[in-house]
C-alpha cells in the first residue's frame, strides 16, 4: 500500500516560535507567570508614583477591576458560576500550575484546570442523556440521524471508488494536557474539506452528533455507549445503504434493566461498541464499512482480548459474500499489539498511526495516510491523529 498525503489538508507540522520571556507578579499569591513584555506594557500605561518601602506594587487598573469584580461575586455567592465559565472560556496559560491567574491582560487559566472543568461539564451535561444511552446499548442497530441542515456535501465522485476517513474527535476539544478547549468548528471544516463519502467518527458526545450530521449534510448512524460519548458513521446521503447492525464488545446486555446498570460502569469496564454499515457503490460494488473504540488499558487484560477477539468475529459474521471490508478506529493497541495483531491473523491488512488504523480485507489497490492536524497557532485540534483510506 502506498501512503500519501492529501492536497487539502490543512496542517501545521510544528508550534509557532518561541514565546517572550515571562516575570513573576511580586506579591501575588498565586506567583502567576505573565509574559514580561505585557507585564511592561500594562504597567506603562498607568504609571504611578514611587511606593514607600515595603508597599504592594501595583499591576494596573485592568487587574484591580477584576479582582474586585471577583471579590464581590464571592461575597454575592456567585463565584461558582463566574469561575466555572472562567476556567471553561479563558485563555490558556501554558505552563501555569496556580488554576487561575490575573494579570493586567485579563483572566487565563492552567491546562489542568481547564481538563479539569472540562471533564465535569461534560458529566453534567450527560445526565441529560442517560435515557438514550440505555436505549442504545439495548439495541443491535445504530441510531440513525437524517441531515436537517442546509449543508449538502460534495457530490460523490464521478469516477467511483470510495474514500473512509477514521478521527478520534476527543469530545471536539484540544488535548487534555492543552486544555481541552472547545474545537468543534475546527474539526467540523477539516472534515469536510476532506470530501469522504464515508467518515468513522469516536468519541463524539451525544449532544454534538446532531450538529455533526447537520454540519456536515451527511447521514448518521450514531451508537452511544455512555451519557458522555458514543461512535458515529457519517454516510453521504447518495450512497445506497443495504443494512447496518452493532454490538457490544466487552459484555452482554440483557434488555432494559441490565442497560440501566452499565451506566455507572467505569475504569475500564464502560461498553465499547462496534458498528457496521453495508453500502452499495454507484459502480455496483458493496463495501461493509465498520467503526470501533476498543478498551484502554485500564481494562484487565484478559477482558481486552475477549473484546478483541469478538471484535473480529463481529467483522465476519457481518461481511456478505463478495464484500469489501474497509474501516477502523481507535484501536487503543499499538501496530505489534494484540488488536491489530489479531486482525492482520485474520487476513485483514492493517494501516493506521499511533493508536488509530483502518484495516480492510478485499480492499484492491487501496491507498491510505495520516496526519496530526493543527490549527493556525500549532494547536492540536484533537488527542489523534486523522487516518485515511481511499478505494480506486
Amino acid at each position: 500500500m502506498n501512503i500519501q498525503p492529501h492536497p487539502r489538508l490543512s496542517l501545521f507540522s510544528s508550534p509557532p516560535g518561541t514565546t517572550s520571556p515571562s516575570t513573576r507578579v511580586p506579591g501575588n499569591s498565586s506567583e502567576a507567570s505573565v509574559p514580561q513584555d505585557t507585564f511592561q506594557a500594562c504597567t506603562a500605561e498607568a504609571p504611578e508614583a514611587p511606593k514607600a518601602p515595603g508597599a504592594r506594587p501595583s499591576y494596573g487598573w485592568k487587574s484591580k477591576v477584576l479582582s474586585t469584580v471577583l471579590a464581590g461575586l464571592a461575597l454575592a455567592g456567585v463565584a461558582g458560576g463566574v469561575a466555572g465559565t472562567v476556567m471553561l472560556q479563558a485563555p490558556i496559560c501554558p505552563g501555569q500550575t496556580a488554576p487561575i491567574s490575573i494579570s493586567c491582560e485579563g483572566v487565563c487559566v492552567s491546562p489542568q484546570a481547564a481538563t479539569d472543568s472540562a471533564t465535569v461539564w461534560r458529566q453534567i451535561q450527560g445526565t441529560a442523556h442517560t435515557t438514550q444511552t440505555v436505549q442504545d446499548l439495548v439495541s443491535d442497530q445504530s441510531r440513525v440521524l437524517q441531515p436537517a441542515g442546509n449543508f449538502k456535501p460534495a457530490e460523490l465522485p464521478a469516477e467511483g471508488g470510495l474514500r473512509v476517513v477514521s478521527w478520534n474527535l476527543h469530545h471536539l476539544q484540544s488535548p487534555n494536557q492543552d486544555g481541552s478547549r472547545d474545537q468543534s468548528a475546527l474539526m467540523l471544516q477539516e472534515i469536510n474539506d476532506q470530501q469522504a463519502p464515508v467518515v468513522l467518527l469516536q468519541e463524539v458526545p451525544p449532544w454534538q452528533a446532531r450538529s455533526l450530521v447537520d454540519g456536515t449534510g451527511m447521514v448518521g448512524y450514531y451508537a452511544q455507549t455512555t451519557s458522555t460519548q458514543g461512535n458515529l458513521i457519517l454516510v453521504h446521503p447518495d450512497l445506497q445503504v443495504a443494512g447496518q447492525a452493532k454490538s457490544i464488545l466487552n459484555s452482554e446486555v440483557d434488555g432494559l434493566v441490565d442497560a440501566v446498570g452499565h451506566l455507572g460502569r467505569f475504569g475500564g469496564q464502560e461498553p465499547r461498541q462496534v458498528q457496521a454499515v453495508h453500502l452499495v457503490l454507484p459502480d455496483g460494488r458493496q463495501v461493509m464499512v465498520w467503526n470501533t473504540h476498543l478498551s484502554t488499558g485500564a481494562a484487565k487484560p484478559s477482558d481486552r482480548a475477549a473484546e478483541q477477539v469478538r471484535l473480529v468475529d463481529f467483522l465476519e459474521s457481518q461481511a456478505r459474500p463478495g464484500e469489501t471490508i474497509l474501516g477502523g478506529g481507535d484501536l487503543n493497541n499499538r501496530l505489534q499489539d494484540p488488536a491489530p495483531q489479531r486482525l492482520l491473523e485474520r487476513g485483514f491488512d492493517v494501516q493506521g498511526a499511533s493508536i488509530d488504523f483502518l484495516a480492510s480485507r478485499g480492499a484492491e489497490g487501496l491507498q491510505t495516510g495520516h496526519a496530526t492536524l493543527r490549527d493556525q497557532t500549532g494547536q492540536r485540534l484533537s488527542d489523534h491523529p486523522m487516518v485515511w483510506g481511499e478505494l480506486p
